[in-house]
């Protein structure tokens, strides 16, 4: 009955193979099919609610790649089905060698991931292919590029904030400044260097399904899962550390579980678990974490107390220097996104359950197997994750989409459900087969790889542009104040005033201003950005023209603050009537009451390198 039910699985897998293949020939080769594909998308687009510069979709114009992309992907379906249908057990037996999956893996990961970093994060931009990260890492890379011209670990010198939340991965980007490499070009460094560490993570996730005693399938689909993870492969190739943050978990999972014979972790167990807490600020729960899982996986508890306090050495000095360099107990932005504002755990909810509905099979297959087994282990990977879950809706969540915050525990939670799966014994072609829909079931690259991460986002774009934009007409000292922190400043080169308060002590100890904006959006104070910084430029949320009635409903939700700023009255007086005359996408405007800048209408001066 089981290889009855394969049979007819698997030939659905091949018509859709096929259904794949026909519909990009379509999308190719017909103009109605494809017309009506893109009002189907535009439909979609629409419903969500839009920003105040109103960007088009990536994807338009570039239609005919989703139809390249659909008949590749029908081609791979349909080899695939053949395969499990007519030679099975020739596909068990390549699963089984150890040595194959984790080269094929690397390889595909290479094939998929690498055509992201050099096509996805770039654009030809005045004349240079110009590579950048998300807005969010290039913060860091400011951070970065001040450390590594002398300035200091600052976002403007002579200004000592932490406006960053990963001290060693913003050091590492440091490092990478102290190359040969043109500014266009160091995003690309760095982008470089988050796919090795995604490979040296994958490398260790195989040696952690080993340890555990995975089987062949289960290590095939996990390392599957973890590359063709829609959500991991954004955030590594946006420039963010969740790849460094998943390296050194892993490989500090690796060496707890591997000598829990010897009844107590090694000292360079315990550096790992504190190098990590240093990776990322609010790493430091996941160490505790793992400090808790080595504690009631050992069985010496007092040379575990004893080794750990070895673990405590890196953080504990990175926290004597944040407090001499800096004067804070915390990073800014834990201040900014969780600093007086007790409603937070309502966002958070909405966060996680947000992550459950797209990893629902995932949960669902992971406590079935949690409810079959006797390891200790299992229950403590368990535990592990629920609760850092717990830690993660009481900061209240992320901003940002593909769920930043569980992508370093996510390829324990593909471990813990292809081991329920497993709980199920089915045959070795069963398996594969439930490993394929555990796949299909969560965010994965495909459909929409080329329209999605191989065009970059024209937000990024655009700011990068800004950023040249102001660097080639304003003087060095000219102050500018904005809401994207990110590429419009480490391309300008100007000092900064951050409206939203990542870099701004004032801003982020301040209470919230709207409670339906997300975390790091949602405060914001215009008499003391404006009124008492001063700055010489802003940078508006909005291009001219816009009406009235079209900012009143940006008053409230994740846009307040570009509403807020356009209605408050020191904007309205000082700023608004004096739009600078560029080719940017969101409008900068000069303040009169700076010595500095040109109040006239003449056009600035379109930017080289």
């Amino acid at each position: 009955m089981k290889t009855h039910v394969t049979q007819i699985i698997l030939r659905i897998l091949l018509v859709c193979g096929v259904l794949s293949f026909v519909l990009g020939l379509a999308i190719v080769s017909q103009p109605a099919v494809a017309r009506t594909v893109e009002a189907r998308l535009i439909d979609m687009w629409n419903r969500q609610p839009p920003a105040p510069h109103n960007l088009p979709p990536r994807w338009e114009g570039h239609l005919a790649l989703l139809g390249w992309e659909a008949m590749v992907l029908g081609i791979v379906l349909v080899i695939l089905a053949l395969l499990l249908l007519r030679r099975g057990e020739q596909c068990t037996r390549w699963i089984e060698n150890d040595r194959q999956v984790v080269v094929t893996a690397v390889f595909v990961m290479v094939i998929l991931w690498l055509p992201v970093a050099l096509w996805g994060h770039s654009a030809v931009i005045f004349n240079h292919r110009t590579w950048f990260l998300g807005d969010d890492p290039m913060i860091s890379m400011r951070y970065a590029k001040n450390l590594a011209q002398g300035h200091g670990w600052v976002w403007n010198p002579g200004e000592r904030v932490e406006g960053y939340s990963n001290p060693l991965w913003t050091l590492m980007m440091a490092g990478c400044h102290y190359l040969p490499v043109p500014v266009y070009r160091m995003a690309l460094v760095v982008l470089i260097l988050n796919l090795l560490i995604s490979i040296g993570a994958l490398l260790l996730l195989h040696r952690l399904l080993c340890a555990l005693r995975c089987r062949d399938w289960v290590k095939a689909g996990v390392l599957l899962a973890f590359i063709l993870n829609r959500d991991l492969l954004f955030m590594t190739m946006a420039g963010f550390e969740i790849p460094l943050m998943i390296l050194v978990l892993l490989w500090s999972l690796n060496r707890i579980v591997r000598e829990a014979e010897q009844g107590a972790p090694g000292f360079l167990t315990c550096f790992l678990i504190g190098v990590l807490a240093v990776i990322r600020s609010d790493a430091f729960v996941l160490s505790g974490l793992l400090f808790l899982f080595a504690l009631l996986l050992h069985d010496r508890k007092k040379t575990v107390l004893l080794r750990m306090l070895t673990a405590l050495i890196i953080p504990g000095a990175h926290l004597l220097f944040r407090i001499w360099y800096y004067g804070d107990w915390l990073p800014n932005t834990a201040y900014l996104k969780i600093g007086q504002w007790d409603e937070r755990w309502v966002p958070g909810l909405r966060y996680a359950f947000g992550f459950i509905k797209h990893y629902f099979l995932f949960v669902i297959a992971g406590l079935f197997g949690l409810s079959f087994t006797r390891k200790k282990v299992n229950f403590l990977l368990a535990g592990l994750i629920i609760l850092y879950t717990a830690y993660v809706i009481y900061t209240g969540g992320d901003a940002f989409h593909h769920f930043r915050f569980f992508l370093p525990i996510l390829p324990l939670i593909f471990i813990m459900a292809f081991m329920g799966i497993q709980k199920l014994h089915l045959s070795k072609r069963s398996q594969a087969l439930a490993t394929l829909i555990c796949l299909v079931t969560m965010p994965v690259i495909f459909p929409g790889y080329t329209l999605f991460t191989l065009i970059p986002r024209p937000a990024d774009i655009y700011n990068v542009e800004l950023g040249l934009w102001i660097r080639a007409n304003t003087p060095v000292e000219a102050k500018v104040a904005d809401a994207w922190a990110g590429n419009s400043f480490y391309f300008s080169e100007r000092p900064g005033i951050d409206l939203l308060g990542k870099s701004d002590r004032v801003i982020a100890r301040m209470p919230v201003q709207s409670a339906e904006a997300k975390a790091g959006h949602n405060k914001f104070d215009y008499d003391y950005s404006l009124g008492q910084l001063k700055p010489d430029y802003v940078v508006a949320n909005f291009r001219l023209p816009v009406s009235e009635e079209e900012m009143e409903k940006h008053m409230t939700g994740d846009w307040a603050a570009a509403g807020a700023l356009y209605f408050h009255p020191l904007f309205q007086e000082h700023c608004l009537p004096y739009p600078v005359q560029a080719d940017t996408w969101r409008t900068i405007f000069a303040c009169d009451w700076s010595s500095i800048t040109d109040k006239r209408s003449d056009e600035w001066m379109q930017p080289s390198w």
